[in-house]
């Protein structure tokens, strides 16, 4: 299987690189290979000793650089921002107008689809409200009464994450690849489940711990490495600036969300 070379100086490398980032636990077509046994299940063979292989204690080399970064959550619209109210026009779309008022300084903005407050994007304008799109593609509505969310439920923690200093050392120091053992759950259940973890590992700064079940990346669903393949090509195509891995940890949902830089 012929794998990718990455040339951190091309323009486009930060699509490429938010692949290997965030799929190096074992889910990339370049990191394993299929074979079919003789009952025709398939077993997941990588190549760096992640999947159902036990976890190889190494020592940390010193001095590696730092490509990520735990951040604050950012802070809440309404915090900032308060809606004044809506004018409909419904038979010139283009005319409706939101009116926000600025709390520090009571400054009225007059709005319209597309334009941006404090990083989030108006996306839809309606009666009872303002639907905006954070920089990170989460949606929520901003209410006369605050926030109303439409994200799933869970806390979300945020990373920055320096994609060519990551290339970079992935590529000087690939041992750091081989920090982490996750598994497969069962074929009628969606997710991986994280066994193990070298503490201080680079898995470990991107928000990872010992019995979390990856579930969803993005938008899609876990089930079998094709998925995340699938996901990786999304990501590919669409040049995002940001992914979200959906995790379950005693249960209880979390996002890790990754600022691509």
């Amino acid at each position: 299987m012929r794998l990718l070379s990455f040339n951190p100086d091309k323009p486009d490398y930060k699509r490429i690189l938010s692949f290997l980032l965030f799929f190096i636990f074992g889910f990339s077509s370049q990191l394993f290979s299929a074979e079919r046994t003789t009952s025709q299940k398939t077993s997941i063979i990588l190549q760096k000793n992640i999947f159902f292989s036990p976890l190889e204690k190494k020592q940390e080399k010193p001095g590696l650089p730092v490509f990520i970064s735990q951040i604050p959550q950012p802070q809440s619209l309404d915090k900032t921002y308060t809606l004044i109210g809506t004018f409909i026009f419904i038979d010139e779309r283009e005319k409706t107008t939101a009116v926000l008022k600025e709390i520090s300084t009571n400054k009225m903005l007059f709005l319209k689809n597309g334009d941006v407050v404090a990083g989030n994007r108006i996306i839809e304008i309606k009666d009872d409200g303002v639907v905006f799109e954070s920089a990170f593609g989460e949606r929520f509505t901003l209410t006369q009464s605050g926030i109303k969310s439409s994200q799933p439920q869970g806390q979300s923690f945020y990373f920055r994450v320096n994609l060519k200093t990551a290339i970079e050392t992935i590529l000087s120091h690939p041992e750091v690849l081989s920090s982490i053992k996750i598994t497969s759950i069962d074929k009628d259940t969606h997710g991986f489940k994280v066994e193990d973890i070298e503490p201080g590992s680079i898995f470990e700064l991107c928000g990872l711990s010992p019995n979390d079940i990856i579930i969803q990346i993005d938008e899609i669903l876990l089930k079998t490495p094709d998925d995340a393949i699938f996901a990786y090509k999304r990501i590919l195509q669409t040049g995002k600036k940001f992914t979200t891995i959906k995790i379950l940890r005693n249960k209880k949902q979390m996002n890790l969300v990754y600022i691509l830089e």
